[in-house]
């Protein structure tokens, strides 16, 4: 197979595959349902739970004219785009069910993420929406119920929270993303492999950084500025990991070059650039595959937590925004195509010395797809609401990768070449 069919094949197969596997889950509602991680409700159950003691709140979520048409019976009219503000406004005691509903079952399934995002559990999709309802010849009543007032959800902040806001807004951020830049352009143009592989990752970093910064200031479109600001951090997590490693293969292992030992060989009896016998470091690669493998399940068995509050900081009211969209991106998309991508690698490897070179590429970017999905959904998961610190926690963590790799380079500057060499009495030389 050519460079242009394995590339295909790598890169261009999985793309289309998950492009094609949207549109059929996306087809049907059960299926958008299980990829927003939404709860569905059979209507036959639904009319068992109205007649109970405790009766769900019934939500229903579609336009105006649509509402008016007819819904269930007892339902409430809160559009989609006020559903937040609406529980918000109105807390709905935890053990109450809630029901979305729609026409299908399409956007009620994105409503019931979006409320479950809020902390309710007991929340769910109905089934077939009301064209299902109809179907079963089930009751319906015409009118319109008062919408909820739309305003946005302000949470409370310490202090504390806003001086670490006001900190990591104009002085971590800024910090890293100097840092970044110099770094990438410094790096970028060498010749040895390693240090232009992190040079290209802190230039992608610095471009996906600059369209967050552009997006919170207030720029439009903001989904396609977030995705943008997630595939930078891939990058940074694809391009660091694998200059590194190629540093410390090139000149401390040796273990991809032939004509030289390699510095794990003490460990092994036979080495297999002597001996027809398989490489230890290979057989540790491909069992290290599946464990990633299965890491990956963890952002894509998560329940999707679209967001939308604002919190004031010294007077001045902030808004947040983790939309659907980035969400499907963030704990979706990047999980299946790491997916993908070691099972890539795994095979690659699978072919022993040959696979070695080529498996880098899809492992590597794999590792960068994965390391951003499990970041976000730590942070997502570990903070909730408290937003501040799930914000200041990326934006440290992304100062300490860069400060690493900076530390890294000034410690080993002369043996990298990065430094004059020095005299034979030990000074330096001047130019």
């Amino acid at each position: 197979m050519g460079k242009f069919g394995r590339a295909m094949l790598v890169w261009g197969l999985p793309a289309f595959a998950m492009l094609g596997a949207m549109l059929a889950l996306t087809a049907r509602p059960s299926g958008l349902g299980w990829l927003v991680g939404a709860h569905e409700i059979q209507p036959g159950d639904l009319v068992l739970a109205t007649k109970s003691p405790s009766p769900p709140l019934l939500v229903d979520v579609r336009s105006e004219e649509e509402y008016r048409s007819g819904h269930v019976v007892g339902a409430l009219w809160v559009p989609l785009g006020q559903l937040g503000d609406f529980v918000a406004a109105h807390p709905v005691p935890v053990k109450r069910t809630i029901v979305t509903i729609c026409a299908h079952g399409w956007r009620s399934a994105m409503g019931a993420t979006e409320i479950a995002a809020r902390g309710h559990q007991r929340v769910s999709s109905l089934a077939g929406g009301i064209a299902g309802w109809r179907a079963l010849g089930l009751p319906i009543e015409t009118g319109l119920s008062a919408p909820a007032p739309g305003t946005i959800t302000v949470v409370d902040t310490t202090w504390l929270e806003q001086l670490a806001t006001v900190i990591v807004a104009f002085a971590v951020k800024p910090l890293y993303m100097l840092l970044a830049l110099a770094l990438g352009l410094w790096l970028w143009r060498r010749r040895d492999r390693d240090l232009a592989l992190l040079g290209r990752g802190m230039l992608l970093f610095f471009a996906g950084e600059t369209l967050c910064a552009v997006r919170g200031m207030g720029a439009e479109p903001s989904d396609l500025f977030e995705i943008g600001h997630g595939l930078g951090m891939v990058a940074m997590g694809a391009w660091f990991s694998w200059g590194l490693l190629e540093l410390l293969d090139r000149r401390v292992l040796g273990f991809s070059d032939p004509a030289r030992a390699c510095a794990l060989s003490r460990f092994c009896q036979r080495c297999w650039k002597r001996d027809p016998v398989a490489c230890g470091l290979h057989r540790i690669m491909r069992m290290l595959l599946p464990v990633l493998a299965i890491l990956c399940l963890l952002p894509l068995s998560a329940t999707l937590r679209p967001l939308l509050v604002a919190y004031p900081v010294f007077g001045t009211l902030v808004r947040d925004e983790s939309t659907l969209v980035v969400e499907i991106a963030e704990m979706r998309v990047y999980p299946c195509f790491a997916l993908w991508l070691f099972a890539v690698a795994f095979f690659d490897l699978r072919k022993g010395r040959p696979g070695v070179e080529p498996a880098k590429a899809p492992f590597f970017v794999g590792l960068g797809c994965l390391s951003y999905a499990l970041l976000r959904f730590f942070l997502h998961h570990a903070f909730g609401q408290a937003v501040v610190w799930a914000n200041a926690w990326e934006e440290v963590t992304e100062l300490l990768t860069v400060l690493t790799l900076l530390w890294i380079l000034w410690v080993f500057r002369t043996q990298l070449a990065l430094a004059r060499p020095p005299k034979a009495d030990g000074r330096v030389a001047t130019a």
